[in-house]
């Protein structure tokens, strides 16, 4: 379930995401926590990004063998 507090997770250029920033988003805060919905290339490569920066997070992936 999509809620007020969840968080976002675009594949764009740093350009569009700071066009996008720039015109919807909020003040940033640091999340509670991530749900990454894929386990494909950009699921894995954003599970790896938000572990390096320590953010906590839940994969879910449907199919077995992903990436």
């Amino acid at each position: 379930m999509i809620r007020e507090n969840s968080i976002l997770v675009m594949a764009v250029s740093e350009e569009q995401q700071k066009a996008y920033d720039a015109e919807y988003a909020p003040e940033q805060s640091k999340p509670t926590s991530v749900v990454i919905l894929g386990a494909g290339r950009v699921g894995y490569s954003t599970a790896k990004y938000l572990s390096e920066k320590n953010i906590p997070f839940t994969l879910i992936e449907r199919e077995d063998g992903a990436i």
